[in-house]
């Protein structure tokens, strides 16, 4: 098949990029176009399914496109509608149109009359076919070719390998694109069955984890590709579509690789062929390999995937009926957050709530970051179900002071519930000069963290002085929107000044074009309507504003806008 005076295709794509759209199209990869007002739309297989649109110009050079694919530019999937386009001249089928009949209602009617027919007859059928739509030629002969030999096979798979996974470097574009190849052969092989995808799993597997070290996939792209094979391994094997021999050959390589730290545990990958793994094994009843194999692992991976071999171990344990030796290793594995909660919930259970107690302190002391909310909380509700109001209210009291940027308003509520009426107060009073004494001086406008802490406090408080003090002096202008409801009414005119100053154009970083423009009389009118009483304030202000950029400097777009707003100042 000739490929067309790619010209005004070049216009938008590189060579590179309308070599893979011909092959893409050569392949018979798009299929169904249809047509949306000016554009042609279809989509093209990939790794995913992408979506793909383009116009063309009088010309027919392409004047706009769209692709669902990770590529920032002009891809190959574009390219390949451009070659369909070009071969197809009739009218495209729109989606408005009714959908043809199912294939199988026709197969009977279809079948009686190829039977009518010499092979002479049929052979001049499909050459015709394959000259009016030539890409339907590599679906014929991969058809009635004769059925490829394991070694054929391999060697077909290694050439593939080689020719795309050889490289010690591919930037972004080229590793998109290279995910987009791989996974072509990928789909080939798990499509084409069994034999196929067990003699490409062992070429192809190592060669993929050891290229992912040597490309920039920040596209996900080529993990993507990986996470593809993997997924089908696993489903080949949980539908039983390998055979066993192959089963034992895949499961063979499967452990040699995870277990000699050839696979990444990233993304679920080793745990995924782990699991394949542990499947086969326990359904072969090989226990003696499963548990050398979840032995290796735990020794082998990191820490981040180290909780979900314990968990396969303890279960393989408790499977064999070996409680004694499971129980062991779950106590010495304490330390991991699943095994503690369990530990927890065996104690509640059993209503001991000092070994309860005991284990959650132990986690919450020895954890750090958001982690350490999590068991927090459950010593709350533990603190609460066994009424010990004086280990509530020290908790309570020691994470309210670790409290950074936003108040716990749940735990303030429960630590002041815990005194008494007359104690509060003082208690209160406390915790505001702790704040205020471990405060970090802030320079720029705005909160710093105990003063946003502080501010919430007030509020909750119906401390409206304090409050008032805090805003005006420290607030910028999200602080008033977030806290300004909390004060009383008689504040509002003068927090209606801090909100006119802090709205001075000077404070604005960026007040430059008519989005900014827009952006600022918006929130200027929506912080009006929540002052109708001193509206007359704001349209000061306003007036103040045109006649100001009026003249120099001139900013008559935003004069336009200002103007806009003096007129939706009437409430």
């Amino acid at each position: 098949m000739q490929q067309p005076n790619s010209k005004l295709l070049l216009q938008s794509v590189t060579p590179v990029i309308a070599e893979r759209g011909w092959d893409l199209f050569i392949k018979g990869k798009v299929q169904d176009i249809y047509q949306e007002g000016e554009f042609y739309c279809t989509t093209i297989k990939g790794t995913e399914y992408y979506p793909v649109r383009l116009s063309l110009n009088s010309r027919g050079a392409i004047l706009e496109s769209h692709c669902g694919c990770p590529c920032n530019f002009t891809c190959k999937h574009v390219a390949a509608l451009w070659f369909a386009l070009q071969f197809s001249p009739e009218e495209r089928p729109s989606k408005s149109k009714s959908k043809p009949q199912k294939q199988a209602e026709n197969q009977p009617h279809l079948r009686q009359l190829l039977a009518e027919h010499s092979a002479e007859t049929l052979c001049g059928l499909i050459e015709s076919v394959v000259d009016r739509f030539p890409q339907t030629e590599e679906f014929f002969t991969a058809k009635l070719s004769p059925k490829q030999t394991s070694e054929e096979l391999k060697s077909y798979y290694s050439k593939q390998a080689r020719s795309l996974l050889s490289r010690r470097f591919y930037d972004f574009g080229e590793t998109i694109d290279l995910a987009m190849d791989v996974g072509e052969i990928i789909e080939e092989a798990i499509e084409s069955g069994g034999e196929d995808f067990a003699v490409a799993i062992p070429i192809f597997l190592p060669k993929l984890f050891k290229t992912y070290e040597c490309c920039d996939d920040s596209s996900g792209e080529f993990g993507g590709v990986i996470d593809y094979m993997i997924t089908g391994i696993r489903d080949y094997f949980d539908q039983n579509k390998f055979s066993l021999t192959q089963k034992k050959t895949i499961i063979k390589f499967i452990h040699k690789e995870i277990t000699s730290n050839n696979i990444y545990f990233e993304f679920d990958f080793g745990e995924t062929l782990y699991m394949v793994c542990a499947k086969f094994y326990e359904h072969t009843a090989q226990f003696e390999k499963l548990s050398e194999l979840i032995d290796i692992l735990l020794n082998q991976v990191g820490e981040y995937q180290y909780p979900f071999f314990a968990k396969a171990k303890h279960q393989f344990l408790l499977k064999q009926n070996k409680t004694e030796e499971a129980e062991i290793f779950f106590n010495q594995n304490l330390h991991l957050s699943e095994f503690r909660k369990i530990a927890v919930n065996n104690a509640l259970v059993e209503k001991d709530f000092t070994k309860a107690e005991t284990l959650l302190l132990e986690a919450y002391r020895q954890t750090k970051g958001g982690f350490k909310t999590g068991w927090a909380e459950d010593l709350i509700k533990l603190y609460q179900i066994t009424k010990d109001k004086i280990k509530l209210r020290h908790l309570l009291e020691e994470l309210l002071k670790a409290e950074q940027w936003q108040l716990n308003l749940t735990h303030f509520k429960l630590w002041k519930n815990t005194f008494d009426e007359q104690d509060w107060i003082s208690e209160r009073n406390a915790l505001i000069q702790y704040y205020k004494e471990n405060d970090e001086p802030k320079k720029s406008l705005g909160f710093s963290y105990n003063q946003r802490l502080l501010a919430k406090l007030y509020g909750e408080e119906k401390l409206t002085k304090e409050l008032y003090s805090l805003l005006v002096h420290h607030a910028n202008i999200s602080n008033l929107n977030e806290f300004a409801h909390y004060l009383d009414p008689k504040d509002d005119e003068r927090i209606v000044k801090r909100y006119i100053k802090l709205l001075d154009p000077k404070n604005y970083f960026n007040l430059s074009d008519r989005k900014a423009y827009q952006g600022y009389t918006r929130d200027l009118l929506e912080i009006a309507k929540r002052y109708p009483t001193y509206i007359e304030l704001f349209k000061q202000f306003v007036e103040q504003l045109i006649i100001q950029f009026s003249s120099k400097p001139r900013k008559p777009a935003f004069v336009e806008e200002l103007e806009k707003l003096r007129s939706a100042l009437v409430f």
